[in-house]
């Protein structure tokens, strides 16, 4: 449900389980709030950058589930001539494992991608 409220269905028993798993979706509320001031705080971060070189710039939240795929369907949709990323630089077991944002970005988009890895 974009941009509205998201409604979940927790099937719940007397076992310790259960109570377990309503304790996880019930914890929901707060990451969504730590996630909300994460991205405030990066908002103003990269305000304050673009600002300092003076850059005009958008800020955009992508949410998804594949957030590689996002990234893509955006990148297309402003029609950018290039994407800019960084990666944490995951070793290849690990990669394989957790997948790879920018691994997603490069072989999955048609946009030339910088990837920065120090």
């Amino acid at each position: 449900m974009a941009g509205g409220e998201t409604k979940v269905l927790v099937a719940v028993d007397p076992s310790d389980l259960s109570e377990r798993a309503f304790r996880c979706p019930a914890r929901r509320q707060e990451l969504v709030d730590k996630t909300s001031a994460s991205t405030k705080q990066m908002k103003l971060k990269y305000d304050a950058i673009c600002k300092e070189f003076g850059i005009e710039h958008q800020f955009e939240e992508l949410k998804g589930k594949e957030v590689w795929h996002e990234i893509c369907v955006h990148a297309k949709k402003i029609n950018a001539h290039i994407i800019v990323m960084g990666t944490r630089g995951m070793g290849t077991i690990k990669r394989t494992i957790l997948g790879s944002v920018s691994d997603g970005v490069l072989h999955h988009c048609h946009i030339p991608t910088l990837i920065y890895k120090e």
